[in-house]
């Protein structure tokens, strides 16, 4: 996240965006399960829209996040419970801002699969809870505490 920043500061921006992190991923999951990299044409993509972007997030403490950022950081716990791991990930935040759209189901379970995350019967049933449009319309988030 301090790499996030330093990188938003020196695109001249005043919050931390999805596009900031998936620029960073990069360089942090070397040894990741996920094996996720950006490339070189989707890296273009991603500063165009962090340049073109206006800031319509939630501020912060230190400082401003958007929602979709915000929304992979307080879900990566969820996402490293699934995986099985003890310590959050960039590739917990991943899967977490992945999540933000129900339309990533499929490549969300493809990620896992492809990294030989089994997942057992009460894991599978909270991912699709965690995907269902009526919990997210009601707030998923409390319902997985």
């Amino acid at each position: 996240m301090a790499m996030t920043k330093s990188l938003a500061e020196r695109f001249g921006n005043n919050y931390i965006g999805v596009g900031h992190f998936l620029l960073c991923l990069n360089a942090f999951n070397q040894n990741g399960r996920l094996q996720i990299r950006i490339k070189f044409n989707d890296k273009r993509n991603v500063i165009g829209d962090i340049r073109g972007k206006k800031f319509e997030g939630i501020l912060g403490n230190d400082f401003p996040l958007t929602k979709s950022m915000e929304w992979g950081l307080k879900s990566s716990g969820f996402h490293c419970w699934i995986m099985g791991d003890k310590v959050i990930l960039p590739e917990h935040i991943y899967l977490g801002i992945i999540g933000i759209e129900i339309k990533n189901k499929q490549k969300y379970q493809d990620l896992l699969r492809n990294a030989n995350i089994r997942l057992s019967r009460f894991k599978s049933l909270l991912i699709n809870i965690y995907f269902n449009p009526f919990f997210r319309k009601i707030g998923v988030l409390r319902i997985l505490r």
